[in-house]
């Protein structure tokens, strides 16, 4: 069995249960079906299926091999040999045992051979195969998609399930089938009633297989379905198989089905099908009795299993929908003196229990079953059984008595079928099942009970009836009966002796005993019950406890605590009843339990403090309680038992017991000291296991280091323990490791023991004044302190799943004392740190532990009293940083007290921890160098660390020290990786060093990841108050101090030795800084200004400022030497400078940025306002950021003037590039005053390149993967990601609106360099409080604080003045401004891709500065046009690029500027032309982005100044110009030009086509595209490979080109007007007003003035705020009066005279080349007779594009087409000159000119196209191939342009009438699909033709239901209704009937076929009912018409729906439903 998922906590079996395993494992086949036939009942515990596998396996294997020599699959042609039978039989239904006493039975996975085995000819099998399946299908039921789930076949249960043919219609029911008094009816049924008659269809080979249900699941592994029809055949078609009556009584059923299989190639589903009709033809022809009845209750099985299996829409429409009286039928079988055999009865109540699932049907079953009647057919049988039942001879299966009691079960938990069944007399029948004593009986005993407890409160007088019936006598009757009966039975000398899990008595003993005990238990803690049971204080019940107490043994740890239970609730209910259930001697004995010792089971453990509750409630039982102290230590005795240790850790187990504990004392109070007396004593007695624990042999190296001489065992170290320990020291990976979720190969009993007692003191302390005593009275914080110094825990304890528990108590005892468990804590530390002194106290140029890899024995004891320290040291700070930081986010109140426990005078702990973070750092530095040094493996930390590379390449990449990873501690790899040690064999944890090296590691990892959350928990604390008063602030700012003072620690720390460990050293320090400076877990960093004004009082920025001085320094030795005479070390010591330095910056970027500064939460607090800014200590943000500003101008200028600045990596000169633009922007640095204004209006300045920084992880991988899935590259996609802040969608917009391809991923090297530079603060914002976020070492570091003297510095005399400052800065940074945009245009030629963050540099904060530097911009693009060609190239692309950018972005430039930029452009573009070769200059596409800017700009509209009253008022220019009137034609025939190039590049292409979206907004231009035969060329470059992006420009020139000026005026005026018609907007101020029309204002601000002045008016021209409104009678005035007053749809539509003028010419030459090419690439790829459909209009252009066509694939070719369809589609929707243009289209045009003549009658030609071509789905089958779905997207396509063909889109506001236009359009495109639905027949394979059909209907009903928002609701429906009314004068309802009637209802697939012709007609139905009774309103109205009957109504409506139609057609409108199917 392919078990899918495994348990996580397999339980190891009862040992019954693995006996019986292994039993059937080692049997041989042959003799298994002798065992399994001995199994006829369940004896055993219930047990997890998991065990269970290799039996099932055993199984499996034998099934399939029968399956596969018998040929199953195919057909059973050989009967089964009476061996084979008896052993599957036997399978079959010992797996139907088990599944019924199992537990995880969806682990069960044989369904694929119960699937085949439904194939089989043996009926037995097939049964019982059918009995199996039915087990977890009512597991399942109810469930969603479950017959996916149990993969059985759908249709098969189908043809299983169906009703046998031909008996209903002679009267024969399912119970005459197997009863007697119906064998004579069956016996007289005629000839024809026996035969087989079958029908299927052959498809072409194709399709061969498809089934005919559609919602078919083929899961079996069956043959594969080839059919042998002769390839010829293309057409489906129906043939029918006949078997007569003689045939089938003389041969066997599988020979006449072989004979078929022969001669008629059937599907799988069809084969099934025809055997179910033979059989159950042969059953009745051969008047076969016994085969009936197997086939009924195969029926019955197969129904019961669909029922559960289907919903009930599924079963209503196959199985219901023909056979509705099934329930009643089924119901007759179960009915008493009908002979009707168990078997068949046992089927039927499957049968019916399923289908009472359904909720429509469950009162159907309840009428059927006569439910409510006492001598009705379901109590009659129930009666029937218990009689027989009670008698010992009785022969029932258990199974037929099991399914009637599930039945009631389930009728009984409905209200209504309770009721019922209560009613009717079930209750004292279920006394009578109680009373039954037969052992045999015992399980039907335990249904009942279960019956019992669902039925007695549910209802209300079923306990009443109950009572009355003698129920609870009997109940305690049967109990004391059982418990006597077991006592003498089965008692021995060790039934009162406390073993094992398990009691002595057989399961089913155990079983009766447990349900009537449960039932008891729950009818005493029930309400209304305690009248009934009165006595029962009085009766045996007490006794009979008091025995299950005393011989534990016997019965078992399951029976027990019901036991005590009973007892307790007894005293709970009624507390007098104590004194007798002590008299009883009732709590001796419980104590005597206890005493004895408890089982490992939660059940028994957590009655006991509910009893002990019990019994002391009064004096008495405290007394007794009293006098045996040992009862208390002897509960708390299972926290130090090994047995209980499983027990305890399972799920919440030891804190249930802890809340149970917590419970008694509380209720309790003199127990308290006894229970934490025996706390107290656990504890202890772990701490000494702890110290007396040997570590063995084997797990030493968890624990000690390993002395040389110490070798273990090659053996012991399993490979799996290998990898699992590599999980281990990483994280919580060791979750799941074989044996339980947490328990490590090497965790030892102790730390379980700590594990489980601290999850108890979790539950106890529930109460905090339990928590209080625990910590007062208890010592308890000394003893929980004790355990975290065991010599026993392993070193890797402290981020082990085991150490959570622990945490977690200490965290609810801060919660409660808080400040006494940190100062216990600090203590705990401060004793550990001591300890340690010598490894962190001074530093030193060697690694102090790298001493401890190879031990001599003499070494071993010292090296590892100082390992066990650390280890200590190391568990302790991990403790402390977790309820630390937990503490400060829970506890606002209570932060500032923690400050100062922790801070506590001197604040020593801290400075220690200080000490302790840095030495652990530079130790972990100089250790990883050591053992690299040493030549070994530094371990799996290589994932995830960007220095896992060789550095012997040439250029090294640029390591990125990555700073969000030391937010959760250290980050310390070294750059010196030897080559091979990246290999990435498994880590060899052999030898002693090779296991001291990892346990070392471990530590000086550990140390750094617990300290950084921890410091960072302390910067939170900062915030807990936000108005703290003022010994609060003082409090924070002394605690900032003191972290102040840590952190130039960090940065000061004497540091000697490699130069590259010291440039990891300082690189890790930096980042360090930067996460406790900075927050970065929001999008927007914000600064904890507290810790940085300490820092900086600390003098912190000189030392920050030191160590990048340092940086560059050394950079500038190595770089002056040249590339090719460094050395290895040398390239090692750049790249590491360069990483610290790009860390370092990562910093400082922050800090020199205004809005983290100003928006800082914190820097209201520390702000002086009590002192001037001369003075020292005064604090103001804006004077701050000056200061640190002027503070960083010497770097930032060392660094921007470095010679080696320009060849730096791309990450670092990013970095340097924003903080640049950043100061010398110099954004919010002048004070504004009120402090509260600052916020809003902190500098927006930042926007642009603040996305870099606000993660530096930068884009997001997942973001980056989807845009580059697109098409673009990845940089462009980081790039734009990051300015979005990671929002897919805006970004897609930014990279495909942005004027400028972006830049192409950089070089190989440069990549690396990135991604690394953008990891800092990846993890910062994770969580930093997460101790066990094992982190890898960032490798960097720096120098001694003396090799360099510090920048200058500031001392503390009087400070300066703000405006001194700025002045200083100004004077400062006056250097970096002037150049900045010179050295910006050297660095973008030699980083390309920088281009988005330079582009900064020129957007300059004042108007003369911009002017300015686009000035240099625009003269270095002059000077180096003319070397344009050669050297130039690549300098003129980035500088155009660069230029368009910024034009984008601030679009404005002085005229004459303007003018000679567009002049050198020009002359570039003529010489371009002029040049011969084809290829492009680099800077072409760039160029053409700035000429389009530069008209762009011309463009842009003017502000003019409004006049005052009486002032004139003047029109000025609409826009600023220039207009650059010559330049456009030349510009416009260059990109002609550029179409017309075959292989345009990507970046080119899309440049043209915007200059030419620009150009074509002029009608005349647009019309000129199309005379120069521009859209031949468009739409070439579209078809072989698209350019993304290319599609949206083409569409928008193709509208420009439809859009001439009337219309444009007539389409304003339409949403002007629908504008003002909206409620609400009757009045609208101007602003409104140009809000809701900008995208018309901007299309063609002339056109829109003109028509706003036609229709508008202001109300007060002269008032501030301008109000506008439409015209009074604004139609009339105008100039369209006429047409306006026809109300047409089309409003204003322009006079007639102008229909064909130079525009529309220019639109139909559009349309019909649209057309044209449609039909060219859709029949090209049918057949290859292009040529002829060519369109002579576009013959000419068309000649030298069409080459093109040649090599399209078929995949090109679909989206191709549908790109012109969706054209079609958009034109057609929006003008409506295109729906007559479309209509006019003609193959051969005599004349390329439009007719003249207005009225053209539409030709049909290109309908027929669109109907005859494209509108077939080609077939009809549920899994289309990819041919079928390639047709499909065409067909759809080709709906959505008849569709928007008739869709009046221009429906005005007012207007109601269609025009005439329009009606012609709809019905010549109407009567054209009516004529193809009724042609529709004409081709010859059916598929093909129902495929046509389906898409008609579809298309008929897609026009009846089309929507689209335009604004107003009703006249969507009007336009429908108009096209309804036509359809139906076109009769389409008699069209659509006869089609549907020729359906063949039988052909596979068809019933999507029906459902869709039915849809068109049940809207024309719906519209024709509505239409009738508005006509009926116009009657009443007194219109004076009569309808002339009610028939013609239909059709009368027409008058009274003011729709404009022609009567012409109305006289043969025939009666719509008179000669159609329907109708007949």
């Amino acid at each position: 069995m392919k078990i899918s998922q495994k348990s996580k906590r397999a339980v190891s079996p009862h040992p019954q249960v693995a006996e019986l395993v292994t039993k059937l494992v080692d049997t041989p086949n042959d003799d298994l079906a002798d065992i399994l036939a001995d199994i006829d009942s369940w004896k055993w515990p219930r047990s997890d299926l998991n065990s269970w596998t290799k039996v099932l396996d055993k199984f499996d294997a034998i099934l399939e091999e029968v399956i596969r020599d018998y040929d199953v699959d195919k057909l059973q042609i050989n009967v089964f040999t009476p061996a084979t039978k008896k052993t599957i039989c036997h399978i079959l239904r010992f797996e139907r045992l088990l599944l019924e006493n199992s537990t995880n039975r969806k682990t069960f996975n044989s369904y694929d051979r119960l699937n085949s085995l439904l194939f089989t000819s043996d009926l037995d099998v097939l049964t019982l195969s059918l009995n199996l399946l039915l087990r977890p299908a009512q597991q399942y039921s109810a469930q969603p998609a479950v017959s996916t789930a149990l993969s059985i076949s759908t249709p098969r249960l189908l043809s299983l399930s169906k009703r046998w043919p031909h008996i209903h219609e002679h009267g024969i029911s399912l119970l005459d089938l197997v009863s007697a008094n119906g064998l004579p009816q069956v016996d007289n049924l005629p000839a024809e009633a026996r035969e087989v008659s079958f029908v299927y269809y052959r498809t072409e080979q194709k399709e061969q297989g498809q089934g005919k249900d559609t919602d078919h699941v083929e899961v079996a592994p069956s043959t594969p379905r080839k059919l042998s029809v002769p390839p010829s055949t293309s057409h489906s078609y129906a043939s029918t198989i006949h078997v007569d009556d003689d045939t089938l009584k003389k041969k066997d059923v599988m020979e006449i089905f072989a004979d078929v299989l022969e001669t008629h190639p059937l599907n799988n589903d069809d084969k099934f099908e025809l055997l179910c009709r033979l059989r159950s033809a042969k059953a009745l022809a051969t008047g076969d009795e016994i085969m009936r009845e197997k086939l009924v209750t195969v029926r019955l099985l197969s129904i019961a299993i669909y029922g559960h299996t289907h919903s009930e829409g599924q079963a209503s429409s196959t199985l219901f929908l023909y056979e509705p009286d099934l329930t009643t039928h089924i119901a007759e079988l179960l009915q008493l003196d009908r002979g009707v055999s168990i078997h068949v009865q046992t089927a039927a109540i499957s049968a019916l229990d399923s289908i009472a699932r359904y909720r429509g049907k469950f009162s159907e079953v309840l009428g059927a079953v006569n439910a409510a009647v006492n001598h009705g057919i379901l109590m009659a049988l129930l009666r029937k059984t218990i009689l027989e039942v009670s008698s010992p001879e009785c022969r029932l299966p258990p199974s037929f008595v099991e399914s009637l009691l599930s039945f009631v079960t389930y009728l009984a938990q409905h209200t209504n079928g309770g009721n019922m069944l209560v009613g009717a007399g079930l209750v004292p029948l279920l006394v009578q099942i109680m009373e039954n004593r037969l052992a045999q009986r015992l399980q039907i005993v335990s249904k009942a009970m279960q019956l019992v407890d669902n039925i007695l409160y549910a209802f209300s007088n079923a306990f009443q009836v109950f009572s009355n019936a003698r129920g609870v006598e009997v109940l305690v009757g049967r109990i004391q009966h059982e418990v006597e009966f077991d006592i003498t039975l089965y008692g021995n000398e060790r039934s009162r002796e406390l073993f094992g899990s398990y009691g002595q008595l057989p399961v089913p003993k155990a079983a009766v005993l447990k349900h009537t005990l449960r039932s008891m238990h729950r009818m005493m803690q029930s309400t209304g019950t305690s009248e009934g049971l009165r006595g029962l204080i009085d009766s045996t019940l007490p006794q009979s406890i008091k025995k299950i107490m005393e011989y534990r043994g016997l019965f078992g740890p399951n029976l027990l605590p019901l036991a005590m239970n009973i007892m307790a609730t007894f005293i709970h209910n009624e507390p007098t009843s104590l004194p007798t259930i002590q008299e009883a001697g009732l709590p001796q004995v419980f104590y005597k339990v206890i005493e004895a010792g408890l089982e490992p089971v939660i059940e028994v453990i957590q009655a006991i403090p509910n009893a002990i509750g019990a019994l002391c409630l009064n004096q008495v039982g405290q007394d007794q309680l009293a006098t045996r102290p040992s009862v208390i230590p002897g509960i708390l005795s299972i926290f130090t038992s090994e047995k209980h240790i499983k027990v305890l850790r399972e799920k919440e187990n030891a804190v249930l017991i802890g809340t149970a504990v917590d419970e008694l004392i509380r209720h309790h109070p003199t127990l308290k000291t006894p229970v934490f007396e025996a706390v107290k004593s656990a504890l202890s007695k772990i701490e000494d296991f702890g110290n007396a624990f040997v570590i063995p042999e084997d797990k030493k190296e968890w624990y000690y280091l390993m002395s040389a001489s110490s070798t273990t065992d090659k053996n012991d170290v399993t490979p799996m323990e290998v990898v699992e320990s590599e999980a281990s020291t990483t994280s919580d990976a060791q979750e799941d490791t074989p044996e339980d979720d947490s328990l490590r190969s090497h965790d030892n009993n102790v730390v379980l023991f700590i594990d489980v007692i601290c999850r108890f003191l979790e539950g106890l302390f529930q109460h905090a004044q339990h928590c209080k005593d625990f910590i007062r009275n208890v010592d308890g914080l000394e003893r929980i302190g004790r355990l975290t110094g065991l010599p026993c825990l392993p070193y890797d304890y402290a981020n082990s799943v085991s150490s959570d528990s622990l945490v977690q108590v200490i965290r609810t005892i801060a919660d409660v004392g808080p400040n006494e468990a940190l100062h216990h804590l600090s203590k705990l530390v401060e004793t550990s740190l001591s300890d340690c002194q010598s490894f962190w106290a001074t530093p030193q140029s060697h690694s102090k532990l790298a001493a401890f890899l190879d031990l001599s024995e003499e070494q071993e004891g010292a090296a590892n009293q100082q390992f066990r320290s650390l280890v200590t040291l190391h568990i302790r700070i991990t403790v402390m940083a977790d309820v630390f930081s937990n503490a400060g986010y829970a506890h606002g109140r209570s932060a500032i007290g923690l400050l100062q426990t922790l801070m506590s005078d001197p604040p020593k702990v801290i400075r220690e921890l200080g000490a302790l973070h840095r030495a652990s750092i530079w130790e972990n530095i100089l250790f990883k160098a050591d053992m690299v040094a040493k030549g070994m493996d530094v371990g799996p930390s290589t994932h995830g660390s960007p220095f896992g590379r060789s550095p012997s390449h040439g250029s090294v990449p640029l390591p990125e020290p990555n700073v969000g990873i030391t937010a959760n501690g250290v980050h310390l790899e070294t750059e010196s990786t030897p080559a091979q040690s990246s290999s990435s064999t498994p880590v060899n944890v052999d030898t002693p060093r090779e296991k001291n090296a990892k346990a070392l590691k471990h530590l000086t990892h550990g140390l750094p990841s617990a300290l950084a959350p921890f410091f960072q928990a302390i910067v939170k604390l900062f915030y807990a108050r936000r108005n703290p008063d003022s010994a609060q602030k003082k409090q924070i700012l002394a605690a900032s101090a003191t972290i102040a003072d840590v952190m130039v620690e960090h940065l000061k720390y004497d540091i000697k030795g490699d130069r590259v460990c010291c440039l990891d050293y300082h690189s890790v320090m930096l980042g360090l800084v930067t996460v406790l400076l900075v927050d970065e877990r929001t999008m927007n960093p914000t600064l904890h200004t507290v810790l940085l004004l300490a820092f900086q009082r600390a003098k912190g920025l000189e030392d920050i400022f030191r160590v990048c001085k340092y940086f560059t320094d050394l950079i500038d030795d190595v770089t002056a030497v040249k590339a090719e005479d460094r050395t290895e070390t040398m390239q090692q010591e750049l790249a590491h400078a360069q990483g610290g330095l790009k860390v370092a910056l990562h910093l400082l970027y922050p800090l020199l940025s205004s809005k983290p500064l100003i928006e800082s939460g914190q820097t209201s607090l520390v702000m002086t306002r009590d002192k001037k800014d001369t003075e020292s200590g005064y604090f103001e943000p804006h004077h701050f950021l000056v200061w640190l500003r002027l503070e960083s101008i010497p770097l930032l200028r060392s660094i921007w003037e470095a010679p080696w600045f320009r060849s730096s990596p791309l990450t670092l000169v990013r970095s340097v590039v924003q903080i640049v633009l950043e100061v010398t922007a110099g954004e919010n640095e002048e004070f504004k005053g009120d402090p509260s204004s600052e916020v809003v209006t902190g500098g927006t300045g930042i926007a642009m390149g603040s996305g870099f920084h606000i993660r530096a992880a930068g884009p997001d991988e997942n973001c980056i993967s989807q845009l580059t899935d697109m098409g673009f590259p990845r940089s462009a996609a980081e790039r734009a990601l990051a300015r979005t802040h990671n929002n897919v969608n805006a970004a897609t917009e930014l990279l495909l609106s942005q004027p400028f391809p972006l830049p192409p991923d950089p070089q190989p090297n440069q990549p690396t360099a990135e991604q690394d530079g953008d990891a800092p603060a990846d993890e910062v914002d994770e969580d930093p409080s997460d101790e066990e976020a094992e982190v890898e070492d960032p490798a960097l570091t720096v120098p001694p604080a003396e090799s360099t003297p510090p920048p200058q510095t500031t001392s503390a005399e009087p400070m300066k003045g703000l405006e001194e400052l700025r002045k200083e800065l100004n004077e400062a940074r006056e250097s970096l401004r002037t150049g900045l945009t010179r050295n910006a245009l050297q660095l973008v030629d030699e980083h390309p891709s920088l281009i988005f963050e330079i582009h900064r540099a020129f957007m300059r904060p004042n108007h003369e500065l911009q002017e300015q530097s686009i000035r240099i911009l625009i003269d270095d693009i002059q000077t180096f046009s003319p070397a344009a060609y050669d050297v130039q190239e690549q300098p003129l692309a980035a500088r155009c690029r660069l230029l368009a950018l910024v034009l984008s972005e601030s679009p404005a430039l002085p005229p004459a500027l303007g003018q000679s930029l567009m002049d050198t452009l020009l002359a570039l573009l003529l010489s371009n032309s002029v040049r011969a070769d084809s290829s492009y200059p680099k800077w072409l596409a760039s160029h053409l982005l700035v000429t389009e800017a530069l008209f762009t700009i011309g463009e842009q509209p003017s502000t003019v100044a409004v006049p005052k009253e009486n002032e004139p008022v003047t029109t000025p220019d609409i826009s600023v110009g220039p207009a650059y009137v010559n330049a456009r034609p030349i510009v416009f025939d260059f990109c002609l030009r550029l179409l017309a190039v075959p292989d345009l590049p990507r970046d080119e292409l899309l440049s043209t086509l915007r200059l030419l979206v620009l150009l074509t907004r002029d009608h005349g231009t647009a019309s000129e595209l199309i005379k120069c035969d521009g859209l031949p060329h468009l739409f070439s470059r579209l078809k072989g490979c698209a350019v993304p992006g290319s599609q949206s420009y083409v569409v928008i020139i193709l509208r420009h080109i439809a859009e001439e000026l009337s219309v444009l005026q007539r389409i304003m005026k339409q949403e002007i007007k629908r504008f003002f018609s909206q409620p609400r907007t009757r009045v609208i101020d101007i602003p409104g007003y140009m809000r809701n029309c900008n995208a018309m204002a901007l299309r063609d601000p002339s056109a829109f003035i003109q028509v706003t002045q036609d229709l508008c008016q202001l109300q007060q021209p002269f008032s501030t705020i301008q109000h506008i409104t439409l015209k009074p009678e604004a139609p009339q005035s105008s100039a369209n009066a006429g047409t306006a007053e026809r109300n047409d749809m089309q409003v204003d539509q322009p006079a007639p005279s102008q229909v064909h003028g130079p525009g529309t010419e220019a639109l139909e030459t559009m349309v019909h080349f649209l057309i044209s090419e449609l039909v060219k690439n859709v029949r090209s790829s049918s057949d290859n007779d292009v040529t002829t459909k060519r369109d002579d209009v576009t013959q000419s252009a068309s000649e030298n594009v069409d080459t093109s066509m040649e090599g399209l694939n078929d995949q090109d070719r679909l989206s191709y087409c549908c790109f012109v369809m969706q054209c079609l589609t958009e034109l057609l929707f929006s003008y409506d000159a295109c729906k007559v243009a479309f209509l006019s289209y003609a193959p051969k045009k005599k004349s390329s000119t439009p007719a003249k003549d207005p009225s053209t009658k539409h030709r049909s030609a290109v309908l027929q196209f669109f109907l005859s071509d494209l509108l077939t789905f080609k077939t009809v089958t549920s899994q289309p191939d990819a041919k079928a779905k390639h047709d499909f997207s065409l067909c759809t396509w080709a709906m959505s342009v008849l569709v928007a063909l008739c869709v009046d889109s221009s429906a005005g506001a007012e207007s109601k009438e269609v025009s005439a236009d329009l009606i012609s359009v709809r019905k010549s495109t109407l009567e054209a699909i009516s004529r193809a639905i009724k042609e529709y027949t004409m081709q010859d394979n059916l598929d093909a033709r129902y495929g046509r059909l389906l898409a008609l209907a579809d298309l008929c009903n897609r026009l009846l239901t089309v929507r689209f928002n335009n604004g107003s609701r009703k006249m969507q429906d009007e336009s429908t209704t108009h096209i309804a009314k036509i359809m139906l004068e076109k009769n389409f309802v008699p069209i659509l009937t006869s089609a549907l009637a020729e359906v063949d209802l039988n052909y596979p697939n068809v019933r999507g076929l029906v459902a869709s012709i039915l849809r068109p007609m049940e809207g024309l139905t719906r519209i024709a009912i509505k239409m009738s009774r508005a006509s009926e309103k116009t009657k009443d109205g007194g219109d004076g018409k009569v309808s002339q009957s009610a028939v013609s109504e239909d059709e009368d409506e027409d008058e009274s729906i003011d729709v404009d139609v022609e009567d012409d057609d109305r006289e043969e409108t025939p009666d719509l439903y008179r000669n159609s199917a329907l109708g007949m």
